[in-house]
């Protein structure tokens, strides 16, 4: 099966698990680059696999919610 792989440019959520006051609260979304093959994309996410075996199965997968994408890149030299 032919895959097309592609990088997805999205901002990761970030939480802390400590009290602090509010005031010293210094956390930032991270942009986040994502490549690999494109497993499904819906109206709500796109998942990703890392990797592919021969025999069809995959592995290492990330689905990336659509309201924290923001750009989708197909890589024109590679697909498998």
């Amino acid at each position: 099966m032919i895959r097309k792989i592609v990088r997805v440019d999205w901002i990761d959520t970030c939480s802390q698990d400590e009290w602090t006051c509010a005031h010293e609260i210094d956390i930032l979304p991270i942009t986040c680059h994502s490549v690999g093959y494109l497993i499904k994309r819906t109206n709500k996410a796109i998942t990703l696999s890392a990797t592919m075996g021969d025999h069809g199965a995959n592995c290492q997968y990330i689905t990336i919610p659509k309201g924290c994408i923001s750009k989708v890149t197909e890589q024109k030299d590679a697909q498998a």
